[in-house]
């Protein structure tokens, strides 16, 4: 079943490209950072349920806690943001 919320009277499905491309890439830099959700969790000191939560889309994360996450995988908010868009790219099909 896809979610779906309303913004100004538009449809919009919370699990867009854009949206699997972020949560996918949530999940690779821990992974490439050997590192298990428990493992993260313990970093950023939260549960790792909080973690789960980031990466099934399920809980969103802010600016800050985007950054916090990134450095506890070893990896810049710069780094993460070039790595999004040139997912956003290579995802999006050609016109």
């Amino acid at each position: 079943m896809s979610r779906v919320s309303y913004t100004h009277g538009v449809k919009k499905t919370l699990y867009s490209a854009e949206q699997k491309v972020f949560l996918g890439l949530l999940r690779q830099i821990r992974q490439n950072a050997g590192l298990s959700q428990q493992e993260i969790a313990d970093r950023l000191e939260v549960a790792q349920s909080r973690i789960s939560d980031y990466e099934r889309g399920e809980r969103q994360l802010d600016l800050m806690e985007l950054r916090q996450y990134c450095a506890a995988a070893e990896t810049s908010l710069e780094e993460f943001v070039r790595r999004f868009e040139v997912g956003i790219r290579d995802s999006t099909p050609e016109a």
